[in-house]
């Protein structure tokens, strides 16, 4: 994802679980604060796959 994201797309890190993706996305956000100045943060979201599904069809 953070490849992804510092090609200046957005990533999407989708899992089954709510409780998993903020999991994750805790434990890595130290690792995405390394690249604090490219904004990575705003651009990598973790997110359940109804709540893609639901992100997704509304754009």
């Amino acid at each position: 994802s953070a490849l992804v994201a510092l090609t200046d797309n957005e990533a999407y890190i989708v899992c089954y679980s709510y409780y998993l993706a903020q999991r994750d996305a805790t434990r890595f956000y130290p690792f995405f604060e390394i690249f604090h100045r490219f904004n990575l943060i705003k651009k990598i979201s973790y997110n359940t796959f109804d709540t893609m599904a639901n992100e997704t069809l509304s754009r």
